[in-house]
C-alpha cells in the first residue's frame, strides 16, 4: 500500500470469533457501519475528519471490509489505529437511539472490560469481560472504577489515602514532591503531544487584527506562567503546536530543529506590546472582551488569570468567563462564534506533526465538530496540508509541514 502510494482499495482482514461485551460475534457488519458512523457529518464526531477522505466502505465477504478513499491519505494508518476507528455493536447502537453513550446504556465494544455503571459527573465502572478474544493481553483486575474529581489536591490526598490506585495527567507541579514522598506511588514522566494554549477567534473583530493579537501574545508571560505550573525545568515554547516530542515521527530531526530556532517564542515584552497594541487602532474594541475557560485545570485557570493580569497592564479590562470543563469542549467543538479569547489544549491523537496542525488550523475544521477553536483561515495553510496528506514520502511531507 505505501509502494503504491496509498492509493484505494485498503481491504482489511477482520479478525474471526471476536465477542461484544453482549456475547454476539462482531461481523463485518458492525466495522463497516462503525466507520460510517464516524464519518457521518450530522454525527459531528471530533474524529471525523481522520476518515475525510475516505469514499466508501464495504464489505465483499465475511471476513473483508474494503476502505476506498477520494485521495490518497497519509493518515488513514493512523486513523485505523485511533479512536475513529473503534468498533461498536450495530444491534445495540441502533437499539439505543439517542440513549446511546450516556449514563443510562453506555456502551458496548469488545475490550477487555464492559460497561457496568456510569453515574454522572461521579464515576464510571468496567469489569473483567472474560470473553474478551486477546488471551494473552488480559484482563488482569476483575473491575476498574474512574472516578471523576475536579480538585486536582483531592486527587493526590486520594493518594494518599489509598482510595485511589492511579492518576493519568491532572497533577498539578506544586504537588509532585508531595506526590513523590508517597511511599507506594510512583511518579512517571513523559514526552507529551499535548499543548496549551491561549487563541483568539480570529475571524470576530478585533481579533482578527493582527497587531492586536501580537501585542497580546508579548504581553503575556508564558515563562512565568508555563514554569509556576510545570516547573523550573519546563522546556521553552514556541509559537506552534509541534512539539519536538513529534519530530521523530516525520522527516529528518534537523530540519524541524532549524524551522524550531526560526519561529518566534513571543517572549514577555510589555513595551513591545504597548507598540503594536497603539499600532493596531482597536485597542478601546477589545475593551470589554471575555476569556473562556475552565477552573479545574490549575494550569488553564492560572493562565487565564495571568493573560487578564497583563492585559490589566496595558489599560485593557478582559473580563473572566469561567465555563465547566464540559461547557470549553463545546465551544472547542461548537460553531466557534460565540466566544471571543479561550484557553484551548490539545493533543494529537497519533504520532505525527500533522495530528496537531490539520485538526486546529485547516478551514475544513473550523466548523460544528472541528477542533479549529481559533477559527484560523489561511487559504496557503489548507493547501499545504491537504498536499502533504496525500504524500508517501516523509521527508517531502515534513517540508510541507515546516512551511
Amino acid at each position: 500500500l505505501q509502494a503504491a502510494g496509498l492509493i484505494q482499495p485498503w481491504p482489511l482482514k477482520i479478525r474471526q470469533g471476536v465477542k461484544f461485551h453482549d456475547g454476539s460475534t462482531m461481523t463485518v457488519d458492525d466495522v463497516v457501519f462503525s466507520l460510517n458512523r464516524i464519518r457521518d457529518p450530522n454525527l459531528a464526531s471530533y474524529v471525523g475528519w481522520m476518515l475525510g477522505h475516505v469514499a466508501d466502505v464495504t464489505a465483499p465477504d465475511s471476513s473483508t471490509v474494503v476502505i476506498t478513499l477520494d485521495e490518497p491519505d497519509a493518515l488513514l494508518e493512523y486513523a485505523l489505529a485511533a479512536t475513529s476507528a473503534h468498533v461498536v455493536s450495530k444491534k445495540f447502537v441502533e437499539a439505543s437511539g439517542d440513549k446511546y453513550g450516556t449514563p443510562d446504556v453506555g456502551s458496548i465494544g469488545t475490550g477487555p472490560f464492559k460497561f457496568v455503571e456510569w453515574k454522572s459527573g461521579d464515576h464510571q465502572t468496567l469489569a473483567r469481560f472474560d470473553d474478551y478474544w486477546d488471551k494473552a493481553g488480559g484482563p488482569y483486575l476483575d473491575e476498574i472504577t474512574i472516578k471523576i474529581i475536579a480538585e486536582p489536591s483531592t486527587r493526590v490526598a486520594g493518594l494518599q489515602t489509598g482510595e485511589i490506585d492511579y492518576i493519568i495527567n491532572n497533577i498539578p507541579s506544586d504537588q509532585y514532591a508531595t506526590v513523590k514522598a508517597i511511599a507506594d506511588v510512583d511518579l512517571t514522566f513523559t514526552d507529551s503531544y499535548y499543548g496549551e494554549w491561549i487563541t483568539f477567534n480570529t475571524q470576530k473583530a478585533p481579533f482578527d487584527n493582527v497587531k492586536a493579537r501580537q501585542a497580546m501574545n508579548y504581553a503575556f508571560n508564558k515563562k512565568a506562567v508555563r514554569e509556576l505550573f510545570y516547573g523550573a525545568d519546563a522546556d521553552p515554547t514556541k509559537a506552534t503546536l509541534v512539539n519536538p516530542s513529534l519530530w521523530p515521527t516525520l522527516g529528518d530531526a534537523a530540519a524541524w530543529q532549524t524551522a524550531w530556532d526560526a519561529l518566534p517564542s513571543y517572549d514577555y515584552d510589555e513595551a513591545k506590546a504597548r507598540q503594536l497594541l497603539d499600532e493596531s487602532g482597536v485597542k478601546d474594541q477589545l475593551q470589554g472582551a471575555e476569556i473562556a475557560y475552565y477552573e479545574s485545570t490549575p494550569s488553564i485557570k492560572g493562565a487565564a488569570e495571568a493573560f487578564i493580569d497583563a492585559m490589566g497592564k496595558l489599560g485593557v479590562t478582559i473580563k473572566a468567563r469561567k465555563v465547566t470543563y464540559q461547557e470549553s469542549v463545546a465551544l472547542q467543538f461548537g460553531e466557534h462564534n460565540d466566544y471571543d479569547i479561550i484557553v484551548a489544549s490539545w493533543g494529537s491523537d497519533f504520532p505525527d506533526p500533522s495530528g496537531n496542525l490539520r485538526p486546529n488550523f485547516a478551514s475544513e475544521n473550523s466548523g460544528a465538530g472541528g477542533a479549529n477553536v481559533s477559527n484560523y483561515h489561511n487559504a496557503e495553510v489548507d493547501r499545504l496540508l491537504a498536499e502533504q496528506n496525500t504524500l508517501v514520502n516523509k521527508d517531502e511531507r515534513a517540508r510541507l509541514l515546516i512551511d
